[in-house]
């Protein structure tokens, strides 16, 4: 059960004397990997069950704290004497999933100080292909190892799962014990990998600082409205309700508005609306579908703003109060760290990437995230990242220009396409599809998608994107350039050297090559710019320590930074955001940053 070797040491230690013989041998040999087993997946929650230790590939301990029947030394006891070793700078740390553990021995006031490696953010680096970067899959294609699984140690499949606490302590010592000594036996097979593919900085002053950050972030959590939610939630309730009606009056009877198949029959066979896609059940009913179908007739929209209230109402307001930790009276979202094939952060429980910004449904939402008492909510946002970063990679000459002399892009291009002059003032609708054009280029879209986007003719479409790449025809270059490289090396990098495989950009199969292709272009982009916000939390997460700030980093969200400053600091805090965001990188065109306050997030941004 422990694994295909025969050689490994797993030993339990329940006294004093164990647990300092240990500590000697660790401070002997200057690093060790370390494993908490937990009761929770939530870290802000988790209590600690038991300790794994392992300072030799092949050997480790397990120290149980809270297992039934057995010796055990207390917890107290067991944190004094580790505390030493993880805030020993001479002493490296080896954690898989360091966030995790990271926060709870935060919790119980243990400062790491010297993490040298953690093999999830290292495959992340040095596999940035949407693949898992989990213990067991690392130990099976790196160490060629099959892993005790958590469920065959619990029992799962006899019916009744037993607690950690109730695992039989050798079962246990074996599987806490693996964890540990998998993670430093991952060590030293990837930490040679990471140098050779010359990706040491990109963890080393990256990943493995920006998870110490949010870590902090998850711990200081964020304040919400939850009377607000609620009368939102009733609110939202009754425009559904409303909305439910109508659909009734223009359909003409009443019917399950969340049924494929009773909106198949009236959409298609009763209204004559003209279908567009089909599955395997029959016509697709779904939103791109929906949207399509807007233009034919209302209930289309009407179906659609119900599916928007009716997401928004289970996803935020109904769900958000139960996510309030009783202790701290906050809600603590998950920062995803290696997930996100662009090197993006991502959140989860609750997932602050999908509340929609642009409509006042989401705002709406926005304004029950709030400033505790004696503080404000400062929001900075980065001005037009991926353009920016656009103008540096592809070194455009009208571009860097224009970002340059602080010109409004979406102006300068909506001139070029629209033949207005350089004096002429540019009509709001011209601008919003000039934008709409110049963030489309980033993510390769056709022709089509645009028209589709616009609700334009295709052929218009097709002019914007031509007149698009006269005014920039070195981002036409660089596009063509990345596409052809990305052919040759089967990937794409961004500007720390972040890489994304591209296994596909010589498929056979059109739509598949033309995806892998979009991605080409995407990537450096999107990449670098998810790049550039960790870099900027790192420097002023450090900033905010330097000038002994109280204030707080409490959320981010794509290129968006909030944080919770103490009234007296406002003016400080403010000054060094801009400070460190601003300079995060070195651009050949200024990085901007935009600063709003308030006392709710709506209000900030």
């Amino acid at each position: 059960l422990i694994g295909d070797s025969s050689d490994l040491d797993f030993r339990t230690i329940a006294t004093s004397a164990e647990l300092e013989a240990a500590v000697a041998a660790i401070r002997s040999k200057g690093r060790f990997a370390i494993d908490l087993e937990t009761t929770s997946v939530d870290a802000v929650r988790a209590e600690i069950v038991g300790v794994a230790l392992a300072w030799e590939v092949g050997a480790a301990v397990y120290i149980p704290i809270t297992h039934r029947n057995v010796e055990q030394l207390p917890l107290e006891q067991v944190l004094a004497a580790i505390k030493p070793l993880l805030e020993d700078p001479a002493i490296g740390v080896v954690i898989q999933n360091l966030k995790y553990e990271d926060t709870i021995f935060l919790r119980h006031q243990i400062k790491m100080t010297n993490v040298v490696f953690d093999p999830m953010l290292a495959s992340y680096v040095l596999r940035v292909d949407g693949r898992r970067h989990g213990l067991d899959l690392l130990a099976r294609e790196i160490l060629k190892r099959k892993m005790i699984s958590y469920d065959e140690v619990t029992e799962k499949s006899r019916g009744h799962q037993l607690s950690f606490g109730e695992v039989d302590i050798g079962r246990a010592t074996d599987y806490a014990g693996e964890d540990a000594e998998v993670a430093l036996a991952l060590a030293e097979k990837m930490i040679p990998q990471v140098e050779t593919a010359g990706l040491s900085s990109l963890l080393y002053d990256v990943e493995i600082p920006l998870s110490r950050v949010l870590t902090r972030m998850e711990l200081a959590g964020v304040a919400v409205d939850v009377k607000l939610l609620a009368e939102m939630s009733s609110a939202f309730g009754t425009d559904l309700d409303s909305l439910e009606q109508r659909a009734h009056q223009l359909a003409g009877q009443q019917f399950n508005l969340a049924s494929p198949k009773q909106l198949r029959e009236i959409l298609f066979d009763q209204l004559g609306l003209p279908p567009q896609k089909k599955t395997k059940t029959g016509y697709s009913t779904d939103s791109e579908v929906l949207e399509v179908l807007a233009v034919h007739h209302e209930l289309p929209v009407i179906l659609l703003e119900h599916r928007m209230l009716s997401k928004l109402k289970g996803t935020y307001l109904d769900a958000l109060p139960k996510l309030v930790n009783p202790k701290t009276g906050r809600i603590h979202t998950s920062f995803n760290q290696a997930v996100a094939a662009t090197g993006r952060l991502s959140s989860s429980d609750p997932n602050l990437q999908n509340i929609p910004i642009r409509s006042e449904r989401g705002r709406d939402i926005r304004r029950a995230f709030v400033a505790a008492p004696g503080h404000t909510l400062l929001c900075a946002d980065y001005s037009q990242v991926e353009l920016r970063i656009l103008a540096h990679l592809s070194g455009d000459a009208e571009l860097v220009d224009a970002f340059t002399q602080n010109e409004d892009i979406h102006a300068r291009t909506a001139r070029a396409i629209f033949g207005l002059g350089p004096d002429q003032a540019v009509p709001p609708a011209e601008r919003g599809q000039a934008k709409a054009i110049n963030f489309g280029v980033i993510y390769g879209k056709t022709d089509f998608s645009l028209a589709k986007e616009l609700q334009i003719p295709r052929a218009e479409a097709r002019r914007f994107i031509q007149e698009y790449f006269k005014l920039y025809d070195g981002v036409r270059q660089y596009m063509d350039d990345t596409i052809e490289q990305a052919k040759k090396t089967g990937s794409v990098t961004t500007l720390l050297g972040r890489r994304r495989e591209l296994s596909q950009i010589k498929a056979a199969n059109h739509n598949v090559r033309k995806q892998a292709e979009r991605m080409a272009r995407n990537t450096p982009i999107q990449g670098t710019a998810a790049d550039l916000i960790k870099v900027a939390m790192i420097r002023v997460d450090q900033r905010l320590a330097a000038e002994k700030c109280r204030s707080k980093m409490i959320l981010t969200v794509h290129d968006e930074l909030v944080l919770e400053v103490i009234h007296e600091e406002l003016e400080t805090v403010s000054a060094l955001v801009r400070e460190e965001m601003e300079k995060a990188f070195e651009l050949d065109v200024p990085l901007v940053v935009d600063i709003g306050t308030g006392d709710t997030w709506a209000d900030a941004h």
